[in-house]
């Protein structure tokens, strides 16, 4: 959708554990972590704050994603040709 924003901000509970987050076209996505090992965060509710996940098994991934961004403040820009 052009003009659409996405805001996604995470913090990991445990500070030595890594934390990846993905967004991409869903048959990207599914292609991409096919079998690697990976949660799945199917429902957020609010009040109160609660999540659902689904773990699926797997290992490592074969390759890295096609775009990442990592630090304090990781961006990730659009990819507007598709």
């Amino acid at each position: 959708m052009p003009g659409s924003l996405l805001g996604i901000q995470l913090e990991s509970v445990d500070a030595g554990a890594s934390l990846f987050v993905g967004v991409g076209p869903a048959d990207d996505v599914a292609t991409y972590l096919d079998q690697v090992a990976h949660d799945e965060i199917s429902d957020i509710d609010d009040d109160p704050l609660t999540r659902r996940t689904r773990r699926s098994p797997g290992g490592e991934p074969a390759a890295e994603p096609a775009a990442q961004s990592s630090g304090p403040h990781p961006t990730l820009e659009p990819d507007h040709e598709r």
